[in-house]
């Protein structure tokens, strides 16, 4: 005790003995001086604390601090939840465009990604794409972290399990909060809480605002079940007058206007370029709205109730074509048959809907061809109740050359849509 020994180029200072270890060299060396009492250990004011404390220290500051400034945040932020509207482009692979919506916590940093149902997608609850709420780290950090507020921006885009959305539009809270907090510029079109995004995400807006007129025009031939146009538009005016103003049935609003057509899967920009083009054919001002009237017309462009030039030789065409199949009397027999079957299957439905229900059954069998083989004529025609000896006669009759293998179907469903009038 009190001796300093050297083990591999340390010194160890010995202070202390156990009671067992004191007894041994008490019976073993009786003349050896031993120290009954603990010797002080010595103090160093320069050497620095041992790393196990050290560690500790360090541990218990970080915990601390940490757990202080995610309470004080919580508290600040509870409550407070960002609103985005993303496009997921899935051309590449399933030619479509799906939509999400996406939910930025602001009290923990924490996301969620809501995959957003469009009609008559084909799709099912259980096979959407949602994130649960989660911390969803960011792949173009160095380091992995994940997203905050400041990576989330209107124009930008995130990676969700390797898809890239682009975030397109937000709601009104998370509008006015972005611009108090500064964030936005005049750049990308958000000067003030009303003002709408003038984010462009496409290069020809006329083509996109064309392709949004045909998609809600087809979401509503579907609803109306395949009615005339008149129906169609009837019932599309009685729609939107649902979100029209309580002063004026006839006009809607811009929030009015966004909240009708997202009934047909059309949010954020692409709603507000449909309201520019309308709202530049009124020329009101933006307070009073556009005409319902005016956006119906956009959606069904034939407004004029005269017959035009092209309706003229389109009749003349048909009865043209009436003449000329009448006076086959084999033909004309065959036609009428099939028209007749045609029309008990559609349950007597309108003409549109009995041609699509032929182009479905020849589709079907010529795989999705304009051309179809004998064999798949005979196929398609047998679900009609004719036999195979009629089949091969309107196969021979609609061939445009004798030596040709195939024809192309829709001379015939034109033909058989005629005698159903």
């Amino acid at each position: 005790i009190g001796r300093t020994v050297s083990i591999r180029g340390k010194e160890f200072y010995i202070y202390d003995v156990d009671s067992s270890t004191r007894e041994y060299f008490k019976e073993e060396f009786p003349n050896l001086t031993f120290s009954d009492v603990a010797l002080p250990v010595p103090q160093n004011p320069d050497a620095p604390k041992p790393p196990e404390l050290a560690i500790k220290q360090r541990k218990t500051s970080v915990h601390t601090e940490k757990k202080t400034n995610s309470s004080l945040k919580f508290i600040e932020n509870d409550g407070k939840i960002l609103q985005y509207d993303c496009l997921w482009d899935d051309t590449s692979t399933y030619g479509e465009e799906r939509r999400f919506k996406l939910y930025f916590h602001l009290s923990d940093d924490t996301l969620e990604l809501r995959e957003v149902n469009q009609r008559n997608s084909g799709r099912q609850r259980m096979a959407l794409l949602n994130l649960k709420r989660q911390k969803l780290p960011n792949p173009k950090n160095p380091e992995a972290a994940p997203y905050t507020y400041n990576d989330i921006k209107i124009g930008g885009q995130i990676y969700a399990f390797g898809r890239c959305l682009k975030i397109t539009d937000c709601n009104e809270f998370t509008r006015n909060f972005t611009i108090k907090s500064e964030k936005l510029t005049d750049s990308i079109g958000l000067d003030t809480p009303n003002q709408g995004i003038t984010l462009k995400l496409y290069s020809n807006e006329s083509q996109r605002v064309e392709q949004l007129e045909h998609a809600i025009k087809a979401t509503n031939e579907q609803r109306s079940n395949y009615a005339t146009e008149y129906d169609q538009k009837r019932i599309l005016s009685i729609f939107l007058r649902k979100y029209s103003r309580k002063d004026d049935k006839t006009r809607m609003e811009r929030n009015g206007f966004r909240a009708a057509l997202s009934g047909f899967s059309c949010f954020g920009v692409d709603a507000d370029l449909l309201f520019e083009k309308c709202l530049t054919q009124d020329k009101p001002s933006e307070k009073d709205g556009i005409l319902i009237e005016t956006f119906v017309d956009n959606v069904y462009p034939c407004t004029s109730h005269g017959e035009t030039d092209n309706e003229s030789i389109q009749k003349s065409q048909i009865n043209e074509r009436l003449r000329s199949v009448s006076t086959n009397a084999r033909l004309k027999g065959l036609l009428k048959a099939i028209s007749s079957k045609v029309e008990t299957d559609t349950d007597f439905g309108d003409t549109s809907k009995q041609k699509r229900f032929l182009q479905r059954l020849f589709n079907s069998y010529a795989k999705n061809s304009n051309t179809i083989t004998e064999r798949q004529f005979q196929g398609a025609l047998s679900s009609l109740n004719c036999w195979d000896q009629d089949s091969m006669y309107l196969f021979n009759t609609y061939k445009a050359f004798p030596h040709d293998k195939r024809i192309e179907f829709s001379s015939f469903v034109n033909d058989v849509i005629l005698f159903s009038n």
